[in-house]
């Protein structure tokens, strides 16, 4: 018996897995499986995890429990194939595994930088020994990394591509791809932050009119990245990035932000334009009445809509935990590889709950009653799989996003005869947000149904309509005043 590290009684083991204990007997009967103990009181560790009926029966699990752990508990591994995840919220990877205690089965997380790190602490963990950070050498030789910009920018997008939404992906291709162009064969830690101002210096000089400000701001949040990047995996030494110098950004186009909202009669007109086309009104009434993103509510299905009873009053949830992003598979061509597929909301404030009432609820109804009506629309959904969508195109696949915004420009250019006021979804969402600021409600509020992550960034995008409302609370205040002097 020398030879057994650990043993368990057959309650011990019958407790843990909530089964009698003839059940634990019959299956070391029939695997023959060796007993200790006289009266079989007794036996070797078994893989629990198999014995549960999760993979084939192989072998007695022979090792000692570490010392970190109680006697009672036992470790059920992991499936062979389970791999780290990355998890949104945390922003890191992770595994989680079981342990089975007997007060039941409980989950322990390893996370994680990287998906090394984690294993590494996974397995440090059931070897019994303490888990040892392995940083990595910086890369360099008499302060010379031998690493060029291009080979670790190509590291930072392949770690962007599981930390970010592929919408900001999209948004980064083409700034990575530039800077590679314009300094990637140069080593990282060759960099100064002059380097940064020439490249700026020679974007502005690619066009004779200017950037917006956006342009600048975009590339200069990918260079942020990608040194802060290079300063974590140790590419670089710590507070060496160049953009910490601040180097001098072109100041480009400011963006027109009052020309995003629409006045309430353009509105009315926008509405009367596409009243024969239930599709198209359908959408830009939801837009105008919940602020959605067009991504989010092309998105929606029908399960994402539920009754909220309140002080008598019924009212509906609209869900928002998903939105239509590029496909990154995408073939052209292929009917059955659509470019816009379900994907992830912006970021983890766009999941979200919006209230609203009968009127709202009324035009999703509209909606669903033209489709139940229209047999050959409800035939290509049926064929598709598309039923459990809200909104499918004219041939029940998914929406394409770029086709609706052409076709929907090009409608209304017709109807209006004005091609150059073009009008964006977008527009409707910051319409939405500036009219329900003119009508008091109150700014938290509206950052939690536009999904924003902060109060700030609200105030940020609708400071024209917030200065008219402070200018209109003057009124307020010296009204106050009267009352007390």
């Amino acid at each position: 018996m020398d030879n057994i590290k650990q043993i368990y009684t057959l309650d011990e083991v019958a407790t843990v897995l909530n089964v009698s204990v003839d059940s634990v007997k019959d299956f070391i009967n029939s695997n023959d499986l060796v007993a200790i103990g006289s009266n079989k009181d007794k036996i070797k560790r078994i893989d629990l995890y198999k014995f549960m009926g999760k993979s084939p029966i192989d072998n007695i699990i022979d090792y000692e429990v570490p010392s970190q752990h109680s006697k009672k508990e036992v470790i059920i591994m992991s499936k062979s194939n389970a791999q780290p995840y990355w998890n949104k919220a945390r922003k890191r990877f992770e595994i989680a595994p079981y342990i089975q205690t007997p007060e039941g089965k409980k989950r322990k997380v390893f996370g994680g930088k990287t998906t090394d790190e984690v294993m590494d602490k996974y397995n440090a963990f059931i070897n019994g020994t303490t888990y040892v950070k392995n940083e990595p050498s910086i890369q360099c030789d008499n302060n010379q990394c031998k690493i060029t910009l291009s080979e670790v920018a190509d590291k930072w997008w392949e770690y962007k591509k599981e930390t970010v939404s592929q919408k900001t992906l999209d948004s980064y291709y083409y700034p990575y791809a530039e800077i590679k162009e314009f300094m990637g064969d140069k080593y990282i830690g060759d960099i100064r932050f002059d380097d940064i101002e020439r490249y700026f210096k020679w974007k502005q000089s690619q066009r004779d009119g200017e950037y917006s400000q956006s342009v600048y701001s975009i590339r200069s949040k990918v260079l942020v990245n990608m040194f802060w990047y290079a300063e974590k995996y140790r590419y670089i030494h710590k507070n060496t990035s160049p953009m910490l110098d601040k180097p001098t950004v072109p100041t480009g186009k400011p963006t027109d932000r009052d020309a995003r909202f629409l006045p309430l009669n353009y509105v009315n007109t926008l509405i009367n334009v596409f009243k024969d086309n239930i599709r198209y009104s359908t959408i830009i009434k939801l837009l105008l009445a919940s602020g959605l993103r067009i991504s989010e509510l092309c998105a929606l299905k029908w399960s994402d809509i539920s009754e909220k009873h309140e002080d008598g009053n019924t009212l509906y949830e609209i869900h928002i935990q998903r939105a239509l992003v590029k496909n990154g598979n995408y073939i052209p061509h292929d009917k059955n590889n659509r470019p816009y597929v379900p994907g992830s909301t912006k970021s983890n404030s766009s999941n979200r709950i919006i209230v609203v009432g009968d009127d709202v609820y009324k035009i999703i109804c509209d909606w669903k009653s033209y489709v139940e009506h229209n047999s050959k629309l409800s035939e290509r959904i049926a064929e598709h799989g598309t039923k459990e969508y809200i909104f499918v195109d004219s041939f029940g696949y998914l929406i394409n996003l770029n086709t609706l915004r052409q076709q929907m420009s090009k409608y209304m250019n017709k109807k209006l005869n004005e091609s150059s006021n073009r009008v964006k979804f977008h527009d409707l969402r910051h319409t939405f947000a500036s009219m329900m600021l003119e009508n008091g409600v109150d700014m938290t509020v509206i950052s939690r149904i536009l999904g924003h992550s902060s109060i700030s960034i609200t105030s940020n995008v609708y400071t024209t309509v917030t200065d008219k409302l402070m200018i209109k609370s003057a009124e307020s205040i010296s009204s106050i005043v009267s009352k007390i002097s």
